[in-house]
């Protein structure tokens, strides 16, 4: 393309579209100041990044702090007042677990068709034949019985 009297066209030339005809010296001043823009924004991202690995890092080292000095509460609170993760644990948890599960006992005489008559004459081999086919849907309830931190 010529460019006449220091002018250059901007846009596609088309019957439909005719672009706007811009001082080169302009164009050029453009075109540095969108490239300054990107590099700004990449800064800016890179910033941000490592501020928040920094947080990450300070969350993790307060963490620590709280374990070392027994300072569960108010460690808790601070954290939730700035948004930071809290301690946390694994922990090895002991779980009594209820299940109903169909099981037809045979041949129970009329006068021991009562619960406790019935639970007498189921085995626990019988029990375990049952659970290895149980689906999630038997669970009916389940507590905690003893925990401990995970070692």
């Amino acid at each position: 393309m010529t460019v006449i009297d220091n002018v250059t066209p901007t846009g596609a030339l088309s019957a439909e579209t005719v672009g706007e005809w811009v001082p080169v010296e302009r164009a050029r001043e453009l075109e540095s100041q969108i490239a300054r823009e990107r590099e700004l924004r990449v800064q800016a991202q890179e910033t941000v990044a490592r501020l928040r690995n920094e947080d990450i890092e300070r969350n993790a080292a307060a963490r620590e702090w709280a374990d070392d000095n027994d300072l569960c509460h108010q460690f808790e609170a601070f954290c939730e007042s700035y948004g930071w993760e809290g301690r946390t644990n694994d922990m090895d948890v002991t779980v009594i677990v209820s299940v109903a599960v169909p099981l037809t006992v045979g041949d129970v005489p009329r006068d021991e068709q009562f619960a406790d008559d019935l639970a007498d004459r189921i085995d626990h081999q019988m029990i375990v034949d049952l659970l290895e086919d149980v689906s999630s849907d038997a669970i009916r309830e389940f507590r905690v019985a003893e925990y401990s931190r995970a070692s």
